[in-house]
């Protein structure tokens, strides 16, 4: 069974820079652990990090265009942190078995 060992999310609404886990770009960290709770006070981007995989999975299903307009996201300058004049970024680290190589789907979204 596959495991996500990490996820970087970079300028994705209120996500300006987080990193959980292992990332191909900065591997100092720990993978993930099999059981992984996101806690924190309302308003601190907890329903963002579940939607970030929502939208990888979007994009994978359909193309990067339309996963910015689909589930009332409103298109990319709708998604895309404010004040920011820098791209979406999104890393995910994975491995499809436990000894296999890892993957790394690295998107980068601009307008």
């Amino acid at each position: 069974m596959g495991k996500i060992e990490g996820i970087g999310i970079w300028n994705y609404g209120s996500l300006k820079s987080v990193k959980l886990g292992k990332i191909f770009s900065d591997r100092s960290g720990d993978a993930l652990g099999n059981l992984v709770t996101i806690i924190g006070p309302s308003g601190t981007g907890k329903s963002t990090i579940a939607d970030v995989f929502g939208f990888i999975a979007d994009c994978l299903d359909k193309d990067v265009e339309a996963a910015c307009d689909l589930n009332h996201r409103g298109g990319f300058e709708r998604i895309v942190s404010q004040n920011v004049n820098e791209p979406i970024k999104l890393e995910l680290y994975y491995r499809e078995k436990s000894n296999a190589r890892p993957i790394t789907y690295q998107l980068t979204i601009s307008d």
